[in-house]
């Protein structure tokens, strides 16, 4: 009688098991549901009806007008003989992926070097500074830098080289904007690679010296391969972004830059939510392609709708006021993070606290009237002229 109780137990405790796993599984979707809706409506339809209109003849206003084109207009858009093709989209590869390479080599370099440098608390500050400094406050400093009389140019003469128009000669400027944006995005890759350093075990290097390998043989053969976590992450995120920031601007273009913001917001919501489940290494990359989905694209459109109800002549104070709390956001969500993990003590429930955070955004975002915004941006401009 004991033994067939405790086979009945046995046979009970799974189900048990997957009836919870089960309700616990109706519960995550029924939370996700609100956020899976705007994501499908507002995204994944528009995404579909680009599909089709990329292939229709359409002027726009009446959907009976909208006749199938075929791959016409592909035809005409990647002919080399217009302007798409060249300098439009090459000029765009060319800047990507230039400026994601510059980035990468870059960062893992300084990301190295400091490794072995004394203080690197305070190197790792210096090179982060770019991240936290303004658009306006790079651009200014770079602009001068480039300039006829600059420092580049002084040095380039102190060497008998003639000055360069950095900004001025069409054949110097895509380079030249190239590196500036690299420069400013190195500080975040630089954390993480270090992050990365800091887990590869010291046994490895003094193995390796016992062997009579050298610092290169250490790089390529220890260093490398044992990075590529984190080095794959930045070149993800880095990467990822640079198409489906196109692809924002193209749904903004249909349903509206303040609908597509939401979206956006929206979109961050579910991923948090996502990441709440995590638990293996490809959850992890797969969100680290979500994210790099979602960011370059959301960041453009909420800079260029609240650019467009600022009067020209204010623009500069825009550009710096959005900056300086675009750059502290960054600090102040980990800092929240933190706080939460501190209070739960554990960090899947300070995950879902910064869900508070983009619901917060969206419910701020409601409230804000573009057309009146740009009405009041267009009369200012008016006195000023």
């Amino acid at each position: 009688m004991t033994t067939a109780v405790s086979r009945v137990g046995a046979v009970a405790a799974p189900a048990r098991r997957v009836g919870r796993l089960q309700r616990e599984g109706r519960a995550a979707y029924l939370f996700l549901a609100p956020s899976l809706l705007f994501f499908c409506v507002f995204l994944i339809l528009p995404f579909i009806f680009a599909i089709v209109l990329a292939f229709s003849d359409w002027g726009g206003f009446d959907l009976g007008t909208i006749r199938w084109a075929g791959v016409g207009n592909f035809r005409e858009v990647l002919s080399f003989d217009g302007t798409f093709v060249k300098p439009i989209l090459v000029n765009t590869l060319l800047f990507a992926f230039g400026s994601v390479l510059l980035a990468t080599v870059g960062s893992v370099l300084v990301a190295y070097c400091i490794d072995r440098l004394p203080f690197q608390g305070f190197w790792r500050v210096l090179y982060f500074l770019p991240v936290v400094a303004t658009v306006v406050a790079i651009g200014n400093v770079w602009k001068m830098m480039y300039q006829p009389a600059g420092l580049i140019n002084g040095v380039l003469n102190k060497l008998g080289v003639n000055s360069i128009g950095f900004l001025s000669d069409a054949s110097y400027a895509l380079p030249s904007v190239t590196v500036v944006h690299a420069w400013a995005s190195i500080g975040g890759a630089v954390l993480i690679l270090t992050a990365g350093l800091k887990a590869i075990p010291d046994m490895y290097y003094e193995a390796a010296e016992v062997d009579g390998a050298n610092t290169w043989h250490m790089f390529w053969s220890i260093t490398l391969p044992l990075l590529r976590p984190a080095l794959l992450f930045v070149l993800i995120t880095q990467f990822i972004g640079v198409p489906f920031a196109f692809l924002f601007g193209m749904v903004a273009d249909w349903i509206g830059t303040k609908t597509a913001v939401f979206v956006g917001l929206m979109m961050y919501a579910v991923i948090v939510v996502l990441a709440y489940f995590m638990s293996s290494a490809a959850h992890f990359y797969a969100l680290a392609i979500l994210v790099g989905m979602v960011q370059g694209g959301t960041q453009a459109l909420s800079r260029s709708m609240f650019a467009s109800m600022i009067p020209r002549h204010k623009s500069s104070e825009f550009f710096a006021f959005f900056g300086v709390f675009e750059r502290y956001a960054g600090i102040l969500g980990p800092l929240v993070f933190a706080a939460m993990v501190d209070a739960t003590g554990q960090s899947r429930n300070a995950i879902l606290a910064v869900v508070a955070f983009f619901l917060i955004g969206g419910a701020m975002l409601a409230f804000v009237d573009v057309d009146a915004g740009r009405r009041a941006a267009r009369e200012a401009e008016a006195v000023v002229a």
